[in-house]
């Protein structure tokens, strides 16, 4: 370039350097005039310490010196210039600088940019000088500058342009050094030393100025009480540094390095430290440091903070000029009370600890600044207050707010985004927050946390969340429906309130908060939505007003029990219970449930309240299936019984023992045991539909001719034998079911579990009795009698049939009463082995009259335990005292009692505990009624 495009360079940050006595000895320069335009390597050795230095370029443009200078232009990669490694131990400090200048055609374009670094001993790039696109228009220069102290350096410049970048006059020279002699002020020369800290050298008669390094130390006090200037200041172990008047230091061009023992201190005045460097500075601190202020006030600065002490700023932190920035690298922490951005375009990163005792705040118009809270940062502070100016806050790391968004002070061109990795704890409990948040919060990129904390109510944002956790104590609120795309978590000793508004789900539900109502579950309903394995973990049971089930994929599980208050939404997904119970309320129930969504229950259970007369009537679906491949429903009606709590679960084999710690059977069955329970044991009178697949079978098993079997607990009993119905899936079907336990299909012709009979039933054709029954199994079978009685006392015999020995095959078998009696008359089936045993089967009743029946009685709980028996009646409602009787098989009365007309339910209390067997009780009225029981 030649001088007068020179003259055109717009000089925006510059260092003011005061005359001295000091030399100043060239250590390395390059200044380019010696080479021929395209050269892109050096070696002159006319230069004062000689000089070495080589360029990396791939594509096009040039890169190469043009005009006495270096120039990049055109460039279609990024290119680098590297020195030589320099010997800079010469010298206790170094000064490096460059000359930068650029001429634009219009503005930089994303990819324009001079990046200047240095390796010191070998370590790493760093960088002490940038200029990006956007910030000129025209043209620009600068000189970067940075004091160093080691042994040796090697200099790094990359550049990319399309445009027109140069450098020059890129110099290494040492530095002079004022040494501290005695105590006393600043500004006295006979504090200083040019040589060591020894109060025996001749002081230099000179005060500090931006030239010089300034080296207290050997248990010296120096004092400030007017305005000083240094180009950097070190602080060695028992030196100190303190303020005895408000006053400020200026950095020109260095650095500050407090060493373990030494101090700075704004003693109780107003001491500001300002970094004037309009390049790169550094503020390390392992000593103590204390300072009222702390200023940024020269265009383009940069300073970063280390050291393993606490660096201390009693009042701000000040942006005071434009792209300014300030990194913290401190591993103890800066403590500060507000930071304050005066001016546009500057940038804090933290990669340490920042804790504000105030606020963040910007100065009205202040714009486009930036917090950069790294992954490996904690920034703490009160509130935001921004005067409508715009603030970019990104968070990797963890913030703690503990004030709030300050109302009518958040320009909507902000952004405050929680990034993956980022947990943004808020703890303000006061007032409501500047609703600008509402648009410009995001917490939805990545992984990321945002925790109400506070101790005391608060209203969440309105805003979609990755991690949403609620601790601290009181209320969280909602205010609208909440989008929770991660996990939510319920703890410390706080409550979740969403009101009427619904929660989306994709994560897991976590909630172990000691709050005596952690879930305030509301009208609203939580949906569960996410494409993986959700969990419900809960200290105890937890309550939802509404769930739905609309998953992408995978499961819903549950470590705890789960209760459901309003609608179960079935729709996609499944909800497997572990070994927990989902519970549906007396208000609940279930809707949808189907293949595509139902509950698995292997070990816990799906209960489903207040099902029965005077609650929920009609069928009632049990969504069930033993794993997320199986789906077998049942169908509950229990219209007729008592309201009562049913609770189901599933068994993947059916065997002869009716329970599920016993190898199954191979074939000739469906591969499962429907396990129903009652919570209240009696009173049911309940139509059960089983369903199964096809998938669900085991070999050999005939659909066209089935038995539905229930387990009594010694034996199973078919509750119903016939065709299964349906295509695919199929059901069978069982009314009058009044006890429960273990229930299961089998088919009826090989009948492969241990069932004696399957039915015994008494028609009445005509003037005579038709009797029937079948059996599935038959061992040492000799022969069948059928006895009547009208009395329960006297029986005789109506009809002997011969057995069949031993068969495993199903039998039926008839026989008929020619003569049956006028009235009620009731059979009995007695089998009788070759060796003489005998066991009687159920009675069975037939009215030969043929008169109406109204009044009837259910009994339970039966099997009965022999010790109490309930009666139910029914339309007993005129007449005398009701006798009830109960015989034994012998005909023998085992216990009278009475009850007055009308009684509903009676409860025989047996003054001798009945012995297990068949017992029959006969309810005396103009028609008697009679039913039999078994007492295990």
């Amino acid at each position: 370039m030649d001088v007068i495009n020179k003259k055109l360079w717009l000089i925006l940050l510059f260092m003011i350097v005061s005359p001295t006595v000091f030399a100043q000895d060239i250590i390395w320069q390059e200044d380019f005039s010696t080479y021929p335009n395209g050269t892109t390597a050096g070696s002159d050795i006319n230069l004062p310490a000689g000089n070495d230095w080589t360029i990396d370029q791939h594509g096009g443009g040039i890169f190469s010196v043009q005009g006495a200078e270096f120039q990049a232009s055109g460039l279609s990669t990024e290119a680098v210039w590297t020195s030589e490694i320099i010997d800079i131990s010469v010298s206790n400090y170094a000064r490096l600088s460059i000359d930068a200048n650029w001429i634009i055609t219009a503005f930089f374009n994303n990819s324009d940019y001079i990046r200047m670094y240095y390796r010191l001993d070998g370590g790493p790039e760093e960088l002490f000088f940038e200029q990006e696109s956007g910030f000129f228009t025209v043209g620009g220069s600068a000189t970067a500058s940075r004091v160093l102290s080691g042994n040796s350096l090697q200099i790094v410049i990359r550049v990319s342009t399309d445009d027109f970048i140069y450098f020059d006059n890129v110099t290494l020279a040492t530095v002079p050094v004022l040494y501290s002699r005695r105590n006393g002020p600043w500004n006295n020369g006979t504090v200083w030393s040019a040589d060591d800290f020894s109060g025996e050298q001749d002081a230099c008669s000179c005060t500090p100025t931006g030239s010089e390094v300034v080296v207290i130390g050997d248990g010296d006090q120096v004092v400030i009480n007017t305005d000083a200037t240094a180009a950097a200041v070190v602080i060695h172990n028992t030196g100190i540094l303190r303020w005895t008047g408000n006053a400020s230091l200026n950095i020109a061009s260095g650095f500050v390095d407090i060493q373990s023992g030494g101090t700075i201190s704004n003693n109780g005045n107003v001491a500001n430290m300002r970094f004037n460097n309009p390049l790169s500075a550094h503020l390390h601190n392992s000593g103590s440091y204390t300072m009222t202020n702390l200023v940024l006030p020269t265009a383009g600065a940069r300073l970063e903070l280390t050291g393993n002490s606490a660096i201390t700023v009693l009042n701000d932190i000040d942006f005071e000029q434009r792209n300014t920035v300030l990194v913290n690298n401190s591993a103890a922490g800066l403590t500060a009370n507000r930071i304050l951005f005066d001016n546009d375009n500057s940038t804090l990163i933290n990669n340490g600890v920042i804790s504000l005792n105030g606020n963040i705040e910007a100065g009205a118009g202040d714009d486009d600044n930036i917090i950069t809270n790294t992954a490996g940062g904690t920034l703490t502070f009160s509130n935001i207050s921004l005067n409508n100016a715009n603030l970019t806050i990104s968070n990797s790391g963890v913030i703690n707010q503990t004030g709030n968004f300050i109302n009518g002070s958040i320009d909507t061109g902000s952004r405050f985004n929680n990034l993956h990795g980022g947990v943004w704890n808020w703890s303000h409990t006061g007032g409501g927050h500047d609703t600008s948040v509402n648009a410009i919060l995001n917490c939805s990129d990545g992984t990321n946390t945002f925790n109400y904390n506070g101790a005391g109510p608060q209203n969440i944002i309105p805003v979609n969340y990755s991690n949403l956790t609620v601790s601290g104590s009181d209320a969280k609120s909602a205010q609208t429906e909440l989008d929770v795309n991660g996990d939510l978590y319920i703890t410390g000793s706080s409550q979740l309130n969403p009101g009427a508004n619904n929660i989306r789900l994709a994560g897991n539900w976590t909630n172990n908060s000691d709050n005596a109502n952690p879930f305030n579950e509301g009208t609203g309903t939580v949906i569960f939505d996410g494409i993986t394995d959700q969990t419900i973990a809960t200290t105890g049971e937890e309550s939802f007003g509404g769930l739905a089930i609309i998953k992408g994929g995978g499961r819903v599980l549950l470590s705890s029990d789960v209760r459901v208050a309003g609608t179960l939404t079935l729709n996609s997904g499944n909800i497997d219970v572990g070994g927990s119970n989902m519970i549906i309320a007396a208000t609940g129930r279930i809707s949808g449930g189907a293949v595509s969504s139902f509950i698995v229950v292997n070990n816990g259970h799906l209960t489903q309240s207040n099902i029965g007369s005077g609650g929920r009537t009609g069928p009632i679906l049990f969504p069930v299936g033993v794993s997320s491949s199986s789906y077998t429903p049942l169908t509950f009606d229990n219209s007729t019984g008592v309201a009562d709590n049913f609770s189901v679960t599933l068994c993947d084999k059916i065997n002869s023992g009716g329970d599920c710690g016993t190898a199954g059977i191979a074939a000739d069955a469906v591969g499962r045991m429907w396990f129903i329970e009652e919570e209240t044991i009696g009173g049911s009178d309940a139509t059960l539909t089983l369903q199964w697949s096809a998938s669900d079978e085991l070999p050999g098993f005939d659909r066209a001719d089935v038995n539905l079997l229930h387990h009594d607990g010694s034996h199973w009993e078919v509750m119903y034998n016939g065709p299964s119905a349906g295509s695919g899936p199929y059901t069978a079907t069982a009314s009058g079911i009044t006890s429960f336990s273990p229930f299961g299909v089998e088919s009826a012709a090989s009948a492969p579990l241990p069932v004696d009979l399957i039915y015994f039933k008494a028609e009445l054709t005509g003037d005579q009795v038709n009797l029937s029954w079948s059996t599935a199994l038959e061992i040492n079978n000799d022969f069948f009698t059928i006895e009547r009685t009208t009395d329960l006392k006297n029986f005789e015999v109506v009809a002997t049939i011969q057995g069949m020995g031993n068969a495993d095959v199903k039998n039926n078998y008839t026989a008929t009463d020619f003569s049956p009696v006028e009235g009620t008359s009731y059979y009995i089936l007695k089998q009788t082995d070759f060796d003489g045993t005998s066991r009687y089967f159920d009675l069975v009743g037939v009215n030969y009259n043929i008169t109406d029946q109204q009044q009837k009685i259910a009994l339970f709980p039966v099997p009965a335990n022999g010790e109490y028996l309930n009666v139910r009646l029914t339309a007993f409602e005129t007449g005398d005292l009701i006798q009830v009787e109960v015989y034994d098989l012998h005909g023998k009365t085992v216990h009278g009692q009475t009850a007055p007309p009308g009684a509903g339910t009676l409860q025989l209390v047996f003054q001798n505990k009945l012995s297990p067997g068949l017992y029959t009780l006969r309810v005396n009225s103009p028609h008697p009624v009679i039913e039999s029981f078994t007492v295990k």
